[in-house]
């Protein structure tokens, strides 16, 4: 009897770790968190995800469910703001549940700090996040980035001859503090990037917006800031320049007004009390047709000058094409400036 035991309890040893088996796949099969991940029954799928509310179940459901409409019904729950932000970095589909997931973050913190992070290596994501942001502090900040530096060889202020050294690539980092001006509407805050001379590679940006018409009729109201004053001045200069160029003009003449603004500027050759311009058709002929370019012309006015600071720029045509498209014309505020380039002050 005793060895009759022995061997049926040897024999049947097993028998709790099948049933143990069985619960744990009974559970699997049950569970809705499981499911959602596991299946590739869509409808199976999304009946699952309705019956899970935790959030990090549903976060790591959008990372890692099979299918995705199984995913998308999770991403429809997900409201933690912080999973959010890791949904949009991390997600399977970015055109999908990442752009999705952006449209869902409210919180300005979140999106400051996607934006601020050097170590995403697609700046697409950090974009983005400046696109969602309305919080014109945190905007301030990332646009003002102290660790962020330009890239290119000098200042222009260093010395005027240095203007034509000037680098203008953006390079990553540039273009993260551009949008974030570009999503700004304090007209202060605008301002100040266009005549804080150490800001010369985003001049370009804060004058954009500036001459957008939902704000031009603000700054056109802001009667007593000088620096606005020019600002519209200068908007308004290129009104009769033609849209498609506009604003490639437009940025090659604006670094010039922190220059002519500087107080040393100011107080040698006095202030700016005009600013116009001039653009006409320009073009050259071929035995293969005609290629199309421009002329352009900058005039700007000084009080204490007798003569305006004007240059005109035309393209370099080439003697012989096969290609025919339009030839832009590239001013360089060096030109402008050339008249009276000895007796800038050179920057401390």
């Amino acid at each position: 009897m005793k060895n009759f035991s022995f061997c049926y309890g040897r024999k049947y040893a097993f028998l709790p770790l099948v049933f143990i088996s069985l619960i744990f796949m009974v559970r699997c099969t049950t569970d809705p968190y499981k499911i959602a991940l596991t299946t590739a029954d869509i409808e199976k799928g999304i009946a699952a995800v309705s019956q899970v509310n935790d959030q990090d179940l549903l976060a790591n459901i959008v990372l890692e469910a099979k299918e995705f409409a199984i995913r998308k019904a999770a991403l429809k729950k997900l409201t933690d703001q912080k999973l959010l932000g890791k949904v949009a970095l991390e997600a399977h589909d970015y055109d999908e549940e990442g752009k999705e997931a952006f449209n869902k973050i409210t919180d300005q913190d979140v999106l400051f700090n996607i934006a601020m992070n050097d170590t995403i290596k697609d700046i697409n994501y950090r974009l983005q996040a400046i696109y969602h942001m309305s919080n014109d502090d945190l905007l301030l900040k990332i646009a003002r980035g102290a660790n962020v530096a330009f890239n290119r060889k000098k200042e222009c202020m260093d010395h005027i001859d240095s203007c034509r050294e000037v680098v203008w690539n953006e390079d990553d980092k540039t273009l993260i503090r551009g949008n974030a001006i570009s999503r700004l509407n304090d007209i202060e805050m605008l301002t100040d990037f266009v005549f804080e001379n150490n800001q010369h590679g985003l001049i370009r940006y804060a004058v954009d917006k500036l001459a957008r018409p939902s704000l031009r009729k603000k700054i056109e109201d802001e009667k007593k800031d000088k620096r606005v004053q020019l600002v519209c001045m200068f908007i308004h200069a290129f009104d009769d320049v033609p849209a498609a160029h506009r604003e490639r003009l437009m940025d090659a003449i604006a670094p010039v007004l922190p220059i002519l603004n500087d107080p040393p500027v100011v107080k040698e050759f006095g202030e700016i009390t005009s600013i116009k311009t001039e653009w006409t058709s320009f073009n050259a002929s071929y035995t293969t047709g005609t290629m199309d370019g421009e002329k352009f012309i900058c005039s700007i006015k000084l009080k204490n000058l007798s003569k305006p600071l004007s240059h005109s720029w035309t393209p370099d045509f080439p003697k012989k094409t096969s290609d025919l498209g339009f030839l832009s014309a590239i001013p360089h505020i060096f030109d402008l400036l050339e008249p009276i380039a000895d007796r800038l002050p050179k920057r401390q």
